[in-house]
């Protein structure tokens, strides 16, 4: 049974970053923006939450120019 993404948000030079999270056997985190503006971040299953949020936070600028590309 394949279990829903959680979702995240985390403010930012006051804006909100909104993420859904999916954890798989991984060893990197990944940073996925749709055309449909969504933001997917892949995760290693053992990876702490707190190292997820530090890692998104400090690609913040990339995530915002990607979303502004679109």
């Amino acid at each position: 049974m394949k279990k829903e993404p959680l979702q995240y948000s985390l403010t930012r030079g006051g804006r909100e970053i909104s993420f859904s999270l999916v954890r798989s056997p991984r060893k990197t985190v990944g940073i996925e923006v749709s055309p449909d503006r969504s933001i997917q971040v892949r995760a290693p299953l053992r990876a702490s939450k707190a190292s997820i949020l530090e890692i998104v936070e400090s690609k913040a600028g990339w995530i915002e120019r990607k979303l502004a590309e679109l």
